[in-house]
């Protein structure tokens, strides 16, 4: 959506450098076609993107006589250019200025800017336009959510885009960290310095804003976070740290404010079955809301792709981490982490369509008026995809080869790597054809006549056994189909 608002020259280079970095080798004119530009379109922003955001004699993209890539894609961090890129813009820029002024003062802007009044104020419309499409308001009036969603906006700037308007001091830096310590100690988790960063900032928000710009909270959302275990573990101590921090009496929403951020946070809990009640009761909660529909949700998951997820832990908590997100409707205002670190996957495009189709009904007929993010959404389906892909593998595996000592050393090699997996045995020739079963592998060297009357999956190998080759015998052995899933190479 920040892209519909931005520069188009500065999105056409962003979408370039998005678009090879996720090939390996593209040329000019797929390149055009792909962001619908011309060839000397392409050349020029190629020039520009190693001109403008690279050191000399050390540029990101280059060409050869098949096309251009991305110079040592594994040694840099496409975000720092991406940075630098959203940094020349404008209208970026004019967004991080009214957010922090709440919207007043175009005419220092316009003189920061060197630019006309006009044009001040022409950008102060457009970003008002923007953040409307986003459910925020520009208004002093205390509206519900609204406040909250303005400073997940201000924090997805800082951290997506990376101008750093909001500063931290070390000093409170370190007392939010010692909250972080009792949080992972309290909760038997672990959080990540990206999630630690984040939720540092929005805590930080909460000092700057909280006397002139007060927070009100919806009352549903409200009850579902309150009955959670965690929000009662975690209300004494929030409460603490701010009498601490702030030596005034504490409203009872800045103490929900900051376990809502805490509740949100990406956090890997430890896996013990005491360790983690407090996490189902928070799942339950949203799974037993009648508001949120949890059922109608799955039930158009199940329809949709013929499978029973009932008692499937894996896409219960894919859910749940997806709805969760989407508590005072904030989904849309979170960076997804994993998109932001380039731990990503690329899925079938027919499955990202699928599923934010089956987000859109259970929204719609459910009247949540809940806006999602794509980056969340991709991120829910690069698990969906292994539940939708699993397999029967093969339960033993037979060796079939000219020469004994080729059987010897691949039953010792085969058993001592994947002897947990299947059953490592000697093919026997004087076995009926149809004994050998469907999901068994045979492995042979050279052809043999009787092979075709045996219905079992067969692989012919060298017996060499190099880590190519096991390589390709372990892939019969997984237990998920994955084609059409790989690495984003981010």
């Amino acid at each position: 959506m920040l892209e519909n608002y931005m520069e188009r020259e500065l999105v056409r280079k962003i979408q370039l450098i998005n678009t090879l970095w996720s090939q390996e080798e593209m040329t000019s004119i797929t390149l055009a076609v792909c962001l619908n530009v011309t060839s000397t379109t392409i050349k020029s922003d190629v020039k520009a993107i190693n001109t403008y955001y690279c050191e000399t004699n050390y540029p990101l993209i280059v060409s050869s006589g098949t096309g251009y890539s991305i110079l040592d894609k594994e040694k840099r961090n496409k975000r720092d250019f991406l940075k630098q890129i959203y940094n020349e813009s404008l209208f970026v820029r004019a967004c991080c200025f009214y957010l922090k002024s709440n919207f007043t003062d175009s005419e220092t802007f316009a003189s920061l800017e060197f630019i006309s009044s006009s044009k001040a104020y022409e950008l102060r419309k457009n970003v008002i336009s923007y953040i409307n499409e986003l459910d925020i308001q520009v208004t002093t009036d205390p509206l519900i959510n609204n406040e909250c969603r303005i400073r997940f906006l201000m924090v997805f700037f800082q951290m997506k885009v990376g101008i750093d308007f909001i500063t931290i001091n070390p000093f409170s830096k370190q007392k939010i960290y010692e909250l972080f310590s009792h949080f992972e100690e309290k909760e038997k988790c672990v959080l990540s310095n990206y999630s630690k960063e984040y939720a540092s900032i929005l805590f930080q928000l909460n000092f700057d804003r909280r006397k002139k710009y007060p927070l009100v909270f919806n009352k549903f959302w409200v009850t579902i976070l309150e009955q959670t275990d965690i929000y009662k573990r975690l209300r004494e101590p929030i409460y603490k740290y701010l009498i601490n921090e702030l030596h005034v009496n504490i409203q009872q929403e800045e103490i929900f404010y900051f376990a809502l951020v805490l509740n949100i946070m990406n956090a890997n809990y430890f896996d013990d079955i005491e360790l983690l009640k407090s996490y189902q009761s928070y799942g339950d909660l949203i799974k037993n809301s009648q508001r949120l529909n949890y059922a109608h949700l799955k039930e158009l998951f199940e329809v949709e792709f013929q499978h029973d997820f009932t008692d499937d832990i894996l896409f219960e908590s894919m859910l749940i981490t997806f709805l969760r997100k989407c508590i005072f409707n904030l989904q849309s205002l979170i960076p997804e982490e994993h998109i932001e670190l380039g731990n990503t996957a690329r899925i079938p495009s027919d499955l990202v369509v699928r599923v934010t189709k089956i987000f859109e009904v259970w929204n719609n007929e459910n009247q949540l008026n809940l806006l999602f993010s794509a980056d969340h959404i991709k991120y829910l389906i690069s698990k969906l995809y292994f539940l939708l892909q699993r397999k029967n593998r093969p339960r033993t595996i037979y060796l079939l080869t000219s020469f004994y000592t080729d059987y010897l050393l691949a039953k010792k090699v085969l058993t001592e790597e994947y002897g947990a997996l299947v059953t490592v045995k000697q093919y026997d020739p004087r076995k009926n054809p149809e004994s050998y079963a469907a999901d068994n592998i045979i492995l042979y060297d050279t052809e043999y006549s009787f092979l075709s009357k045996i219905s079992s999956q067969k692989l012919q190998i060298t017996y060499i056994l190099d880590l190519p080759e096991l390589q390709k015998i372990r892939e019969f052995l997984f237990t998920y189909d994955l084609d059409g899933i790989e690495k984003n190479k981010d």
